[in-house]
């Protein structure tokens, strides 16, 4: 027959193997959070990356557009004023000559 202080060192024992257990089920589990904090933070961090940048590089882009565009626009503007200036120049020497 057990003896009751057998029986009491058993329980403790018991409760200490249990105790360990749970404080390293605990250990696992925060473990566990950490790693996939860790994940979230490097996703969060590429994600802001991504869409942070994309914006600047369609600014860019436009602006390349549209300073082509105004670079065009110029040069037809330019072509446009000495036609103009080339009939008037005209227009003023038959005007003259009709007249004189």
């Amino acid at each position: 027959m057990a003896k009751s202080s057998d029986i009491t060192i058993e329980k403790e024992e018991g409760h200490k193997v249990g105790a360990e257990k749970s404080e390293e089920a605990w250990k696992q589990t925060l473990d566990s959070f950490k790693e996939q904090d860790l994940k979230m933070q490097s996703i969060s961090k590429e994600a802001y990356e991504m869409y942070s940048k994309k914006p600047i590089v369609i600014l860019k882009e436009t602006s390349e557009k549209l300073k082509i565009q105004a670079d065009k626009s110029r040069q037809d503007l330019t072509v446009i004023a000495k036609e103009v200036a080339e009939e008037s120049k005209e227009y003023l020497a038959t005007a003259t000559e009709t007249k004189g």
